[in-house]
C-alpha cells in the first residue's frame, strides 16, 4: 500500500485548523452570549462588569456602563465615567450616539468646549440623521453656542416637519433674531414657520416671512386668507397710531392676489365665500344654516339663512370687513328677501367701526314674507375709523316667541361713498 505522505499532512493541517478555529468561534459565541446575559443581569452595573470580563472588547458594554453610572449613580467620579466613554469611543470610534452622549456627559461637568468639540464629532458622523441633529441643537443651546444651534435646528426644519414647530421655539429662546433665523429656513418650510410666527404674535417677523413666501411662489389660498385675518386681528390689537399700517398690509396682500376693488367683496355671492380675509366670514350656528342659493335678485346665487323653529338664535354669524375712508359718508345697499320669519326680533343689516369707535347703525328688522326689495343705510365713518364691519344680524329675544323660524335671502350687498353732506 501507497501512501502520499506530503497530501495525508495536509489533510491534517486542514483538519487541525478547522478544529481549531470551530473552537474559536464556539468559544467566542459563548463568550457573547454569557456576557450578554450578564449586561441583562440586574442590578446594574454589576451584571456590566461581569459582561466586560467575558467580551473586554465590546464598547456597547463600555458605553452602556458609562451612561449607567452618569445617569443614575452620583457616587462615582468623573473620571470614571469619562474612561469608560473614552475607552467605548476607542473601540468604536465613528458612533455618533458615543460621542453626543460624551459631549452631554462633559457639558453637565462645565466642560463646554470640550463638550463642543465632542459635539461636532457626534454630527460629523450622521450629519443627515435628525433625532441626533434635534439632541445636538438643544446641547448647543445648553451650550450657549449659536452657531451649532442654527447648523444643527436648521437640518431638523428641513427635514422633519413634524419637530418644525419645536425646533423654531428653541431658536426663538436662543437668538431672538428674525432674519437670522429665517435665513435657516428651508423654503418648503416657510409656510410652517409664517404660521409659527403668526401663532405666537410676532408681526414684523411675520411680514418677512411672507415677503420670503411670495418671492419664491409658495404661497397657497388657505395661507394667505390666515395671513390677511392675522395682519386684521394685529391691527384692531395693537395701538391706535399702528392701525392704518396692519390695514394697509392686509389690503397690499389682498390686492396683491385677487386684484383691486372698493367696497364689498363677493357683494353678489356669485363665488363661494372665503370665509376670511376681505371676503365673507361665515360661521356655524346651532338653530340657523347659511348656505348659497338660486333664489336670487340677480346674477346666480344669493346667500340665504333658513331658521329650524327651535333655537333663540343669537345670529351675527355673515360678516365682512370692508377697508373705507376716514371721516366720509356711505350708503350701505342691499336686496333682501323673507319667508315666515318669526319674532318680533327680525333680521337686519348692522354696521360699526372694526378699528375704532364712534359708529353704530342697522337697517330696520325684517320679520314676516317681504319680496325682494332694497335695503339702505346711511352712515359715516368717525376719524381713525379704517374698516367697518358689515354683518347680517338677529338679536337673541327675551319673549315667550323667541324662537326664530323661516328664511330670509341677502344679495347685490354694496358699500358705495355718498355725496350728502
Amino acid at each position: 500500500m501507497h501512501l502520499d505522505l506530503p497530501f495525508l499532512y495536509q489533510r491534517i493541517v486542514v483538519i487541525l485548523l478547522a478544529f481549531f478555529l470551530s473552537v474559536f468561534f464556539i468559544r467566542h459565541a459563548i463568550q457573547s452570549w454569557v456576557s450578554e446575559l450578564y449586561a441583562q443581569e440586574a442590578p446594574q452595573p454589576q451584571g456590566l462588569r461581569k459582561a466586560l470580563s467575558f467580551d473586554p472588547e465590546n464598547p456597547q458594554y463600555y458605553f452602556s456602563l458609562g451612561t449607567y453610572l452618569h445617569i443614575f449613580d452620583y457616587t462615582a467620579s468623573t473620571e470614571e465615567v469619562f474612561s469608560f466613554y473614552k475607552r467605548a469611543l476607542e473601540l468604536s470610534p465613528f458612533n455618533h450616539g458615543y460621542w453626543i452622549s460624551l459631549a452631554e456627559f462633559l457639558a453637565e461637568e462645565g466642560k463646554n468646549e470640550k463638550a463642543m468639540y465632542a459635539l461636532w464629532h457626534a454630527t460629523d458622523m450622521a450629519p443627515a440623521f435628525v433625532p441626533l441633529r434635534w439632541r445636538a441643537g438643544m446641547l448647543a443651546i445648553k451650550l450657549g453656542n449659536k452657531e451649532a444651534v442654527l447648523e444643527n435646528l436648521s437640518v431638523v426644519i428641513a427635514s422633519d416637519p413634524k419637530k418644525r414647530t419645536g425646533a423654531y421655539a428653541a431658536l426663538w429662546q436662543m437668538i431672538e433674531q428674525g432674519e437670522e433665523i429665517l435665513d435657516k429656513v428651508s423654503e418648503d418650510a416657510l409656510p410652517s414657520y409664517l404660521g409659527f410666527l403668526m401663532d405666537t404674535g410676532r408681526a414684523a417677523e411675520a411680514r418677512l416671512a411672507w415677503k420670503r413666501l411670495r418671492e419664491s411662489g409658495n404661497t397657497s389660498r388657505e395661507l394667505l386668507l390666515k395671513y390677511v385675518d392675522f395682519l386684521l386681528r394685529e391691527g384692531y390689537l395693537t395701538s391706535a397710531t399702528l392701525r392704518e399700517d396692519y390695514i394697509s398690509s392686509a389690503k397690499g396682500v389682498w390686492k396683491e392676489a385677487f386684484g383691486d376693488w372698493g367696497g364689498v367683496w363677493n357683494g353678489d355671492f356669485e363665488e363661494e365665500p372665503m370665509k376670511g380675509g376681505f371676503d365673507w366670514g361665515l360661521d356655524e350656528v346651532e338653530g340657523a344654516e347659511i348656505e348659497r342659493d338660486k333664489d336670487k335678485w340677480e346674477g346666480n346665487y344669493s346667500i340665504k339663512v333658513a331658521f329650524d323653529g327651535e333655537h333663540n338664535v343669537d345670529f351675527h354669524h355673515l360678516w365682512q370687513i370692508v377697508p373705507v375712508d376716514k371721516d366720509s359718508d356711505y350708503i350701505l345697499s342691499s336686496y333682501m328677501k323673507s319667508d315666515g320669519i318669526t319674532t318680533r326680533n327680525g333680521i337686519q343689516w348692522e354696521i360699526y367701526c372694526y378699528d375704532s369707535e364712534g359708529l353704530y347703525s342697522v337697517t330696520e328688522p325684517l320679520v314676516g314674507t317681504h319680496n325682494w326689495h332694497l335695503v339702505k343705510l346711511s352712515f359715516r365713518t368717525p376719524l381713525g375709523c379704517r374698516a367697518v364691519v358689515v354683518r347680517l344680524r338677529r338679536f337673541e329675544s327675551d319673549r315667550l316667541d323667541r324662537l326664530i323660524s323661516g328664511r330670509v335671502w341677502v344679495d347685490k350687498v354694496e358699500l358705495n361713498k355718498s355725496n350728502m353732506k
